[in-house]
């Protein structure tokens, strides 16, 4: 939570060789801390168990509209691969 502080910031960008690897959020840190056991669950793991993999890399050049046509589709896809597996699991029961 010093980092988030820190910086007066509400997400980080977790890198690794210099990378984006994962994203991670204020909330979502301070939710898992403050759970029942959570500082002592979390305290000394690394930082990916709380982060979020999959996440929108966009360059600075990008314009806004094109940011969210492609948040949309990525969601589009998400919700179809969601649907598809439903379709799946029920086709084998």
């Amino acid at each position: 939570m010093e980092l988030f502080e820190k910086h007066k910031t509400q997400s980080l960008v977790v890198l690794e060789d210099n990378k984006p690897i994962g994203f991670l959020s204020s909330k979502k840190t301070a939710d898992a801390l403050s759970s029942r056991y959570g500082y002592a669950v979390y305290q000394k793991r690394p930082v990916t168990e709380l982060m979020l993999k999959e996440f929108l890399v966009v360059s600075v050049n990008y314009q806004f509209s094109d940011i969210v046509q492609r948040a949309l589709v990525r969601k589009l896809i998400l919700f179809l691969k969601i649907l598809w597996s439903c379709e799946t699991a029920s086709m084998q029961d």
